[in-house]
C-alpha cells in the first residue's frame, strides 16, 4: 500500500466500432494488499478540445495577418487538418447563388464534401436561416468496403447581416462533439467570414 499510483503513457484503445480512443490508464496497489486497482480513463475528448483551441488561436493568427483570401482559407484548411482524424472540415463560399467549395481539411474526403455541398439542402438550410444546420450523410469506407453513417454540422458563416458561406463539420457517429465545441467553431466560421467580408472592402 506504499507504492504510489503509476500512470502508463497514453494509449490507443481501438473499440467495436474501430475507433480510437485516447486512454489514460493509472495502475495502483490496493492498501494492505498485493491486489491492483487499474483505472482507465478515455480523454478523447478532453484531447480533442485542446487541439480545437489550438486551431482557433492559429486560424485567429491567419485572419488578423494573412491578406490574401484564397491563402487565408487554404491555411484555415491546413489548420483544421490538425484535428482529430474523426473530425473532418470544409469551407465553402457562396458565389452567385451557388456553393464553391474553399478547401477541405482532408484530401482523401474531399469528393464526399463535394457531393453534399452540391446536392444537400442542409447547407443552403444554413445560410437562409443562418443558423446551424444539421444532415446524416452515408459514406463509404474505402478500407473496409463498408458504409457509414457520419453527423454532419453546417454552420453558416456570417458577417454582419450576410452568409460569405458554410463552415461544415463531418464527424463520425461514434465520436462526440460538444456544445462547446459547436460554439467554438461557429465563432471561427464567422471569424474567417469577417476576414473575407474585411478584405474585399479592402479591395473596394
Amino acid at each position: 500500500g506504499t507504492v504510489p499510483p503509476r500512470t502508463l503513457s497514453l494509449v490507443g484503445l481501438v473499440d467495436a466500432e474501430g475507433m480510437v480512443h485516447d486512454t489514460r490508464i493509472t495502475l495502483s496497489f490496493i492498501p494492505d494488499s498485493y491486489q491492483l486497482a487499474v483505472s482507465i480513463t478515455d480523454e478523447t475528448g478532453k484531447n480533442q478540445s485542446e487541439r480545437l483551441l489550438a486551431v482557433a488561436n492559429g486560424v485567429i493568427q491567419l485572419i488578423i495577418y494573412e491578406d490574401d483570401t484564397d491563402i487565408l482559407l487554404s491555411a484555415a484548411c491546413t489548420e483544421f487538418s490538425r484535428l482529430d482524424r474523426y473530425y473532418v472540415v470544409s469551407i465553402a463560399l457562396c458565389r452567385d447563388r451557388h456553393l464553391i467549395t474553399a478547401g477541405v481539411s482532408s484530401e482523401a474526403f474531399r469528393e464526399t464534401n463535394e457531393m453534399f455541398v452540391s446536392t444537400s439542402s442542409a447547407t443552403y438550410e444554413a445560410i437562409s436561416s443562418k443558423m446551424v444546420s444539421y444532415s446524416p450523410l452515408t459514406v463509404e469506407n474505402a478500407e473496409t468496403g463498408t458504409t457509414e453513417e457520419i453527423d454532419v454540422f453546417v454552420l453558416p458563416m456570417i458577417a454582419g447581416d450576410q452568409a460569405e458561406g458554410v463552415l461544415s463539420v463531418y464527424i463520425r457517429s461514434s465520436a462526440t462533439v460538444t456544445e462547446q465545441e459547436l460554439t467554438t467553431l461557429q465563432a471561427l466560421a464567422n471569424d474567417i467570414a469577417y476576414g473575407i467580408w474585411s478584405r474585399r472592402l479592402e479591395e473596394q
